[in-house]
């Protein structure tokens, strides 16, 4: 049979036995809002837990907008014109609005992606506004700590706002299970410490070495995310849900960021949850975050988390963007790939916690303990144009040109009869797990 999958925004067919075959999962189809704007409108005029904005706002207020960076494709411009309309009804004037760029770590001396910045918010916006990206080590302001230990530490202009309105999307995430919600404050605008000891002495605590939590709400990471935006002063969430495939938008949430992210939350699952077992194989692509590695780990963790241990899983992604350096004075990705191969996942866990491993990207730290647990369990081949033979084995990982290619070892291993999954969106769908009798 005829199968097709994203990679990158192309769709590529393969050819599988019909027997193989024991999940494909896709995306549902929910149609998108019919009107965006009244939309996000009707959003924040019925905010879920929390007062409405014209409770929230007064005419002197200084108003910090949190934004997610340019890696997530949230209609920050549209989101935004609705929120100006709001506050110059209120006569907030426009010098007391700052637009404050989440960076998340994601971005070293984010300097460098200012028209990425720009080109998301809109020149219009980006010309009236005032508009920050946010700094692991600049203009950070110490707030509290969290009873897990997390230092809060937050933007300067976000810190010192009277009001303070998040805006960003829901998507899965690999340590928190889901992103969007609190998550616009820590990882969002928070200091180098405060993103380090959540998304690794956090998200490693415990005697759990997987720190792999895709597609669960209450744990550890989340809930310290959300005791940090409660320090850092969070008043309101405005979250979209989105169809991977069009960047449609088919709801909207606002209001508290616990509530509202939870609502949000129900809406996502009931496009991208996927009832599966685990099969002899997996192929699953990296749709929608192909810029390289540090994102397509996440989409590499989906497919572990439905395949047998021992079994293959093939990792699909153009990965054009996956570059040596991560940033400008940044990380060198050759340091990581060794990392990533040298330990085993125990001994990754246990020397980010000692910090004897420091030099990899501050909020994907803990990455380098899934791609030690995915080499433990899982045989996995990089079918990317981005990558090579050499470059693959250099991280302990396999490499084929296609999808065929992988397909034919697949079947030479675990024989005639394998079983295969297909993922075609590994960075939304969430996994349902169930036993077969």
């Amino acid at each position: 049979m005829k199968v097709k999958t994203h990679y990158g925004e192309e769709l590529i067919q393969f050819e599988l036995p019909k027997d193989s075959l024991l999940a494909l999962a896709v995306p549902k189809d929910i149609p998108p809002v019919k009107d965006e704007e009244a939309a996000i409108r009707n959003a924040i005029d019925n905010p879920i837990g929390e007062k409405r904005l014209s409770d929230l706002v007064t005419a002197k207020s200084r108003v910090a907008i949190i934004v997610d960076d340019p890696s997530r494709p949230t209609p920050v411009r549209k989101i935004l014109m609705v929120i100006f309309e709001e506050l110059k009804r209120l006569a907030v004037p426009d010098n007391n609005i700052t637009i404050v760029i989440g960076s998340g770590g994601h971005y070293e001396g984010g300097v460098f992606f200012s028209n990425e910045v720009i080109s998301k918010l809109g020149v219009e916006i980006a010309t009236r506004y005032r508009w920050l990206i946010s700094e692991l080590d600049r203009d950070q302001v110490k707030l509290g700590i969290t009873s897990r230990g997390t230092p809060v530490s937050v933007c300067r202009y976000v810190a010192n706002a009277d009001v303070k309105i998040g805006v960003g999307s829901i998507f899965t995430h690999r340590i928190c299970g889901y992103g969007g919600g609190a998550k616009i404050i820590l990882p969002g605008v928070a200091s180098r410490e405060s993103i380090y000891h959540n998304h690794v002495n956090v998200a490693l605590s415990g005697k759990r070495v997987d720190p792999n939590m895709l597609g669960t709400l209450e744990n550890a990471v989340r809930l310290d995310m959300e005791e940090a935006a409660r320090i850092g002063g969070l008043d309101m969430i405005i979250n979209t849900v989105l169809n991977m495939a069009t960047e449609q938008t088919v709801g909207v949430v606002a209001g508290d960021f616990v509530k509202a992210h939870r609502e949000g939350v129900k809406l996502y699952n009931r496009i991208y949850q996927a009832k599966m077992e685990c099969a002899d194989a997996t192929i699953v692509s990296s749709y929608h975050l192909d810029s390289g590695m540090v994102h397509g780990v996440k989409a590499m963790c989906v497919g572990g988390m439905v395949t047998k241990k021992g079994g293959i899983v093939i990792l699909v992604s153009p990965f054009k963007m996956d570059r040596e350096v991560f940033a400008p004075g940044g990380v060198e990705y050759g340091n990581y790939r060794i990392l990533t191969k040298k330990f085993s996942a125990a001994k990754t866990k246990e020397m980010l916690l000692k910090k004897e491993i420091v030099s990899t990207v501050i909020s994907s730290a803990s990455e380098l303990v899934s791609h030690a647990v995915m080499r433990e369990n899982h045989r996995v081949i990089l079918v990317s144009e981005g990558w090579t033979s050499a470059r693959a084995s250099s991280m302990g990982y396999e490499w084929a040109p296609t999808i065929d290619k992988a397909l034919e070892e697949v079947f030479n291993s675990e024989g005639k009869n394998a079983k295969v999954n297909v993922v075609t969106v590994g960075n939304a769908i969430v996994p349902l797990l169930y036993e077969t009798t």
